[in-house]
């Protein structure tokens, strides 16, 4: 059988989501509600499938990122029997200057 991690959020990564509910939020509380409980979700159904994640250039060498709805880029890394959720990016951001803070 399969192991199935923890799930485990950054701070950096559940001030990301609260960014992400602000911002979809001056349009529509209920979208933003919507989109923010499908991401944690997905978040939560990579610990089932961790591997569908691919290597991070310029991070270190154990994160991986996943798109979701091409909207958003999921970085994570395995720590044990943990998935440590460590950034979630929202489109538009400067993605490449975030994720390069991954690595320390």
């Amino acid at each position: 059988m399969a192991t199935r991690y923890k799930i485990r959020f950054e701070r950096d990564a559940e001030s990301d989501l609260r960014d992400l509910w602000t911002y979809i939020a001056r349009e529509s509380p209920a979208r933003a509600d919507r989109f923010v409980l499908d991401l944690v979700g997905r978040c939560e159904r990579l610990a089932d499938f961790p591997g569908v994640g691919r290597p991070l250039s310029g991070a270190r060498p154990n994160v991986k990122v996943v798109s979701y709805r091409r909207r958003a880029t999921i970085a994570y890394e395995l720590k044990g029997d943990v998935l440590l959720v460590r950034r979630i990016l929202y489109k538009g951001r400067d993605q490449a200057a975030l994720l390069l803070l991954l690595d320390d």
